[in-house]
């Protein structure tokens, strides 16, 4: 996957801490997929708005292993 596009806002900094992230799928196609991600600061609050869209593509080709010497 490649990343195709990244959108987000952000709503509130967290100095310390820790975030936290759940994603999940608004579109699972065979060749974009779109993800909403809802980040979150130790207290549940949001932090930031990104969705993040990504191309399918096949694995580029391993190169040919080299002959034993």
């Amino acid at each position: 996957m490649v990343g195709i596009q990244l959108d987000a806002s952000h709503l509130r900094g967290v100095r310390d801490g820790h975030v936290t992230a759940l994603a999940t799928p608004m579109r699972l196609g065979r060749t974009v997929q779109v993800w909403a991600i809802a980040p979150s600061d130790g207290g549940g609050r949001a932090i930031f708005a990104p969705a993040c869209t990504l191309a399918v593509i096949d694995a580029p080709a391993a190169p040919p292993a080299s002959p034993a010497e």
